[in-house]
């Protein structure tokens, strides 16, 4: 819980632009949303004071890079599309990309960076170099124990990382014996990659688990439209999900992985609701999408 916290504290450090403080105590207030008052929970103000501590120095990084972009929990995905994941920070700067992943222990071992730690952020800067089409020229882990640790490494790190997490995936699915059920729940789901397309998912979705997962729809596509900007706005109608049941909906924004024609199922997972008119939504970094 506290590590979701803290996730979302700095979410809106840099993207929101809020002081370390102000941004943790909107994450509480985010978390703790539609609930009685209740306690400080166990670790609070601890995790509350390592994050006002280190928050500073990842402002620090990103300035000292000239980050020109800064893009928080992105979805990126392999070129072939066999690995996907949410990267919890990239920067675009003028020569490259800066891949960034909090963690809110310790990242080092016996003084050397964790070897698991440095697995996933070397995934994370084969991703993201694929997403945003550019060489990643920095990696680094903000811990909430440690501050800013630079993860060294050379192109065929990379390459690597990818080859074996491919050949341990691809081994998994030779012996993995077929559909496994779905164990739904908002945390669970947070960061599934699968949950737009799990029946398990949409069976037990409420709005509840907004705080979480943001807005989820399912619908009948009724009218597709597309704008200048690459983006696609879609009108649904027959709209299930966490909200009200709606007749019609239409949501904005949309970057899907492939046309979509009127008639066709929708499902998207982590919109955003629009102020106005009722019935509008639109996407966010976060969306995923399922059709069909």
């Amino acid at each position: 819980m506290l590590g979701q916290t803290m996730h979302r504290a700095m979410e809106l450090l840099v993207a929101g632009g809020l002081s370390a403080s102000d941004a943790w105590d909107q994450a509480v207030e985010e978390k703790d949303a539609g609930g009685d008052e209740r306690a400080v929970r166990p670790g609070e103000r601890r995790a509350r004071l390592r994050f006002e501590r280190q928050a500073p120095a990842l402002s620090k990084l990103l300035e000292e890079i000239g980050a020109e972009e800064i893009h928080v929990e992105p979805r990126v995905t392999t070129a072939d599309g066999l690995l996907t994941g949410r990267a919890d920070l990239v920067a675009v700067t003028a020569t490259g990309l800066v891949v960034v992943d909090h963690k809110s222990g310790t990242v080092r071992a016996g003084g050397h960076i964790q070897e698991s730690h440095r697995e996933q952020l070397l995934l994370y800067g084969a991703m993201a170099s694929h997403a945003f089409g550019r060489a990643v020229e920095h990696l680094a882990l903000i811990s909430m124990a440690e501050g800013v640790v630079d993860v060294p490494f050379v192109d065929a790190d990379i390459e690597s990382a990818v080859a074996q997490a491919v050949t341990r995936l691809l081994a998994y699915n030779r012996i993995a014996p077929g559909s496994q059920p779905g164990d739904p729940g908002p945390e669970n789901c947070r960061h599934c990659p699968h949950r737009a397309r799990c029946d398990a998912f949409w069976s037990s979705v409420s709005e509840e688990w907004r705080t979480e997962i943001g807005v989820a729809l399912r619908g009948r596509v009724l009218r597709v439209e597309s704008s200048a900007r690459g983006t696609t706005a879609v009108v649904m109608e027959e709209v299930t999900g966490n909200v009200e049941r709606l007749d019609s909906c239409i949501v904005t924004e949309l970057r899907l992985c492939r046309e979509i024609s009127p008639g066709e199922t929708l499902a998207l997972v982590g919109l955003q609701q629009s102020r106005a008119p009722v019935g509008s939504f639109k996407a966010t970094e976060r969306t995923v999408t399922s059709i069909g």
